[in-house]
Parts: structure tokens; sequence; C-alpha cells
């Protein structure tokens, strides 16, 4: 697979945004005191991997969840500044319902009170998210013991260690990069898709 490019970031930055959108109201912070980590399935978890390579952007997409046969969507801005990322979320009419900034080690998410929608938290959509973009040789000694990341083509797939699909993330060719367009998550029931707007 070719390498992925900072359009693939976006969106899978934009993707923890959206768990944020499902989960009502807070505002927390979760620091490197305590390794961030998530759910690959209910009862396996595992330590998120850092930003390190990530280049600085800047962009805006329109991101569709599907989950327990209904359709959720919102549009992402999202930005990097090789330090740290910032994010805001909104409704497709403009009301923000977000803000969100992650560094690696620590994750600051604000959102607005919203109906409780019934994704997994954005610790755990987050490592969805930075398994699509984080090459695949540097993942490899974040995974629980028996699990594997495969690609073939533009499909990428998490393997348990009896070798069943827990998640599978399929990308798009544009240009010189790759950019991941749809994940789904086997276990868990969701998937979340991508438009880019500009």
């Amino acid at each position: 697979m070719q390498k992925i490019g900072g359009k693939a970031v976006l969106f899978a930055l934009g993707l923890m945004l959206t768990a944020t959108t499902f989960l009502g109201c807070a505002s927390h912070r979760q620091d490197s005191s305590a390794p961030l980590s998530a759910a690959l399935t209910p009862t396996v978890r595992y330590v998120l991997p850092s930003l390190a390579g990530v280049q600085p952007f800047a962009w805006q997409q329109l991101l569709t969840a599907h989950y327990q046969e209904k359709s959720h969507q919102l549009v992402v801005q999202l930005e990097y500044d090789g330090k740290v990322l910032h994010l805001a979320g909104m409704t497709p009419f403009g009301l923000r319902l977000f803000a969100a900034w992650y560094d690696g080690t620590q994750l600051n998410i604000e959102k607005l009170e919203l109906p409780a929608g019934q994704l997994p938290d954005a610790a755990q959509v987050l490592s969805d998210i930075l398994l699509s973009i984080v090459p695949q040789e540097n993942l490899a000694t974040q995974l629980p013991s028996g699990f594997t990341l495969t690609s073939k083509g533009l499909t990428r797939i998490l393997l348990d260690a009896e070798h069943e699909p827990v998640l599978q993330i399929d990308y798009k060719a544009q240009g010189d990069a790759i950019l991941p367009v749809k994940i789904s998550h086997r276990r868990f029931n969701y998937t979340i898709g991508l438009d880019y707007l500009n």
C-alpha cells in the first residue's frame, strides 16, 4: 500500500470527533499519567499510538456515521500545527457541537448536550482512526498479542488472535496519496464514511 497522505490524517481525526458527538454533554481531559487506551473488541484493549510523523494540515470534511440502522452527519474542521490537533464539529446547518485537542499523550474534549447515541467512546474510535493512518510497521509493537494488520490493495484489515476480522478500512487512491474513505468495525457494528469538501 502506498504512503498515506495528510488528507488521510484529516479523515481519521474527524472520525474521533464524530464519536464525541454521540456521547452527550462533557468536558474532560485524559493525560499522560495514564496512557490512553481503547477497546479493539469488547474484551481486548491496547495503548493508542502517537502522532509522530504527521505533517501540519487544515481541512474540512463531511462525515457520515451509520449505527443501529441510523445515520448521522456532521461537518468537521481539522487543523494540525505539528504539535497539537485542533478539531471542531458542527451540524450541516452550522450549529457547533464540539471541540477537541489531541497531542498524542493528552486528549481534551468539549461538547454540547446531545441525545445519547450508542457509539463507543472517543478514545476507542480514535483507536480505529490511528489504525487507518499510522504506518503498519509502527503499529505492530502496539497491538495485543496475536493481533495483526494486513493490507491488500486498497483495504487494510485488523485480525484478532483467531484470525477473525475486527476492523476493515477501505481507501481510495488520489494523486500520490491513499486516503481512507470508510471504517467498518465488525465487533461494535458501526461504519463511518467520509466526503472531502475541499
